[in-house]
């Protein structure tokens, strides 16, 4: 019985650098970082548009107005000092009494209830803390104004404002109605934002290198002149390669809510790895390799009609360097 004789056949290909690797990378990273930036202002006037998500804002603006510590200038919510700071008809002594009734509406009725009606004691241990320079006190016992002279508004208007930026502002959070319409407005756009930059993430890394079928490479790779390809040195599969996206997708959304920690074992196994592979590709088997000086096929019979083979070879050993 004679034996068929095959011809044994090697493909060589020159893994890149691991400095040429990283640079289409990290351009991959900033093409994805600019296209998200483009597209999250529109994003997020579209959401403004929204007539549920201005229904949401509507209501905490009438939570701000009610507590008064905001006032409603131009369809803007201001917080009360800041307006005060431009009313150039007031007095400063105007300014001071007009802030001593908001915060003391604000803590003895507005947040009665949310402060278990300790308001009142609240405000009164704020003021009873409060001194000039001299250590003198601003506020006798019963929260009345110590200081008559008109050359201590400046200083009560210091103090009125600092309470209510930096502290009553706090307090209105524990408002059940405030609090719950405020976490769905900043939930409407932390999901605008995430969705603009998975958007992004799929455009990068999975959108353009669909049409690059041979290669399958980002821009980067396009730019560094690599390519992508599997064990056997042909091109990558649509779902090999789809199933490698999911699994980058995974380690970048978790990068985002765990101080990117997946993404920085995967930059360490890319880097320390001898043939710098990051997570994804490994699992996935899939190499980068160097573009610039052969010709990549994205099949056996592809590599076939080009290289004139007989019928009768096969393709029996790959290596990538």
């Amino acid at each position: 019985m004679t034996e068929e004789k095959r011809e044994v056949l090697e493909l060589d290909y020159e893994q890149p650098k691991l400095s040429r690797n990283l640079s289409g990378r990290f351009f991959d990273g900033f093409v994805m970082a600019v296209l998200a930036v483009l597209l999250v202002i529109p994003a997020l006037f579209i959401i403004q548009g929204n007539s549920f998500f201005q229904k949401m804002v509507e209501e905490r603006s009438l939570f701000r107005t009610q507590s008064r510590l905001y006032v409603s200038t131009d369809g803007q919510d201001v917080i009360l000092p800041y307006h005060l700071e431009d009313d150039e008809e007031l007095t400063m002594r105007e300014k001071d009494e007009l802030m001593e009734d908001s915060l003391t509406f604000f803590f003895e009725e507005y947040m009665q209830e949310e402060l278990q009606q300790k308001g009142k004691k609240i405000y009164l241990d704020y003021k009873g803390g409060a001194r000039n320079e001299e250590n003198l006190p601003l506020f006798g016992l019963e929260g009345e104004r110590l200081l008559k002279s008109s050359d201590y508004d400046q200083i009560y208007f210091d103090f009125y404002s600092d309470l209510i930026r930096h502290k009553a502002i706090g307090y209105l959070t524990r408002k059940a109605g405030y609090q719950t319409v405020n976490r769905n407005i900043f939930m409407a756009y932390f999901f605008s934002i995430l969705s603009v930059v998975l958007f992004s993430f799929l455009v990068v890394y999975y959108i353009i290198p669909l049409f690059f079928r041979k290669r399958r490479c980002t821009l980067g790779k396009l730019l560094t002149r690599t390519a992508m390809l599997g064990a056997n040195a042909f091109s990558v599969s649509f779902w090999r390669y789809t199933l490698c996206f999911l699994l980058k997708l995974l380690v970048f959304v978790t990068s985002l809510f765990t101080f990117f920690v997946p993404l920085a074992i995967d930059i360490t196994v890319l880097v320390m790895s001898k043939t710098h592979q990051n997570i994804s590709e490994y699992v996935t088997n899939i190499y980068l390799v160097s573009a610039e000086n052969q010709s990549i096929y994205r099949n056996y019979q592809e590599y076939h009609e080009a290289t004139h083979i007989q019928e009768g070879q096969d393709f029996m050993d790959v290596d990538i360097l």
